[in-house]
């Protein structure tokens, strides 16, 4: 069970051996691209004869569709879709400027220099007014 907040849902507890078991029978579908929903659970079970390592998975995989967050975010607060909505932007912002500073970067150091220019050609500026009063 996925949850986000510190309220979750509290189920009985598994058997350890039951668990691994089916850890690695879904692990071992992904490996040899058999579809989960398709096997039958017989397969998925006892089939460790042609089987390679598991590997953990994907992103894509473990990646939560943007509805089902925000449902999840509904009910473990009192935050409204437009609170949600209003927060996802301020955070959109946030990362745009983060990017922005980044693709900077490389520019400061030219940057630097052109404001160190303008100072000295400011105060030879100044320093010509001066002596010519």
């Amino acid at each position: 069970p996925i949850s986000i907040g510190w309220d979750y849902p509290s189920h009985r507890p598994i058997d350890i051996e039951y668990y691994e078991r089916r850890k690695a029978a879904r692990s071992r579908t992904r490996t040899r691209d058999v579809d989960p929903a398709t096997a039958s659970i017989d397969y998925l079970m006892n089939s460790d004869s042609r089987c390679t390592e598991p590997r953990p998975r994907t992103v894509q995989e473990l990646a939560i569709p943007a509805h089902r967050r925000t449902q999840m975010i509904r009910r473990s607060t009192d935050l409204s879709h437009k609170e949600i909505q209003e927060a996802q932007e301020l955070v959109r912002k946030a990362q745009k400027q983060r990017q922005q500073t980044l693709n900077r970067l490389h520019l400061s150091r030219a940057e630097e220099v052109a404001q160190s220019v303008q100072r000295k050609v400011k105060r030879l500026v100044h320093k010509d007014e001066r002596m010519q009063r």
